[in-house]
């Protein structure tokens, strides 16, 4: 009791500030709602590569598996990562004689909203499988 004599008018304008916020945020509440609700879809079947033996090493028989950087099906990136993301990827391959134009990304992770992780394939240039 000895502070509510003391300070009387600090004291009421803390609890009319506590007051107030509270009764804010019992009144105008933010409502949360999911970015796709209800939303499903439906992913074509990408299957991993088959593992050959002998210098032929991975073989894909149906294409190289994964996803175009940018890819998206109903507005959604299936790949998760931005055709700008993959530039370096791409020059990668290049330089090592592989196809440039053919890299799909298999696996990616983010850590943050600046840099990607990713675990890209492709075939080479020129020859067969």
């Amino acid at each position: 009791m000895g502070l509510v004599r003391r300070y009387p008018v600090s004291l009421a304008v803390v609890v009319a500030a506590v007051a107030t916020l509270g009764s804010l945020f019992v009144v105008a509440r933010p409502r949360y709602r999911p970015a796709h609700q209800g939303v499903e879809i439906a992913l074509p079947a990408k299957r991993p590569a088959a593992d050959a033996s002998g210098a032929a090493g991975w073989v894909w028989p149906d294409g190289v598996p994964g996803w175009e950087a940018g890819y998206t099906i109903k507005g959604v990136n299936i790949s998760f990562v931005q055709p700008v993301e993959f530039q370096a990827a791409q020059l990668a391959a290049a330089r090592a004689g592989l196809d440039a134009d053919r890299v799909r990304i298999v696996a990616e992770t983010r850590a943050n909203n600046d840099r990607v992780l990713a675990i890209v394939a492709t075939p080479t240039l020129y020859q067969e499988p």
